[in-house]
């Protein structure tokens, strides 16, 4: 079976989806937290609003969260980030939740599931993709077998599920596919 590979712009979709759900979990584990930040925003949370230039006095706990999380987000995405992609991409699935939303899987170059050890590459991989400018992430978008830089750190690849030469269960045909 041939591999078709996943477009740049259906892997944004796909990590778009996945970080909405990565933010949802944080919104629920932090928010027992909301009222105390509030609370303490003359102490705790005034070194937030300090930082980002705003008066304590003049925000309402919600907002002081949200300065929170704006100021923690990448610390956010490294810690919920890590597990929640490293696990999913290694697991028999090969796919976060937005990956297979959008019909994509994560092989090894053979079409094969990566392992923890691939998949943990994978994932810290994406921080070289970030720096300049998050070039590495658009080179998906003129690579010929579609690979971000992390990918290719990695030795992955991102496939429209049900191309790889390993057939998975439980996924469904291609979006795209006269069976959809």
């Amino acid at each position: 079976m041939e591999q078709v590979y996943a477009g740049f712009w259906r892997r944004f979709a796909a990590f778009a989806i996945d970080y909405m759900l990565l933010v949802f979990v944080f919104g629920i584990l932090a928010s027992p937290f909301a009222a105390r930040l509030g609370y303490f925003c003359g102490h705790a949370g005034a070194a937030i609003c300090a930082s980002l230039g705003v008066n304590p006095r003049t925000v309402s706990p919600s907002t002081v969260l949200a300065m929170f999380f704006f100021e923690y987000s990448l610390l956010v995405y490294l810690l919920l980030g890590w597990p929640y992609f490293t696990l999913f991409e290694s697991s028999g699935l090969q796919a976060t939740p937005g990956k297979l939303a959008l019909g994509i899987i994560v092989t090894d170059l053979e079409g094969k599931r990566i392992g923890l050890g691939r998949a943990t590459l994978r994932f810290w991989g994406r921080l070289v993709s970030a720096l300049p400018l998050l070039a590495g992430f658009f080179l998906a978008g003129v690579m010929p077998q579609k690979r971000a830089l992390h990918d290719m750190l990695s030795g992955t690849l991102c496939l429209r599920a049900g191309s790889s030469s390993q057939h998975r269960r439980g996924c469904g045909p291609d979006p795209g596919s006269p069976q959809a």
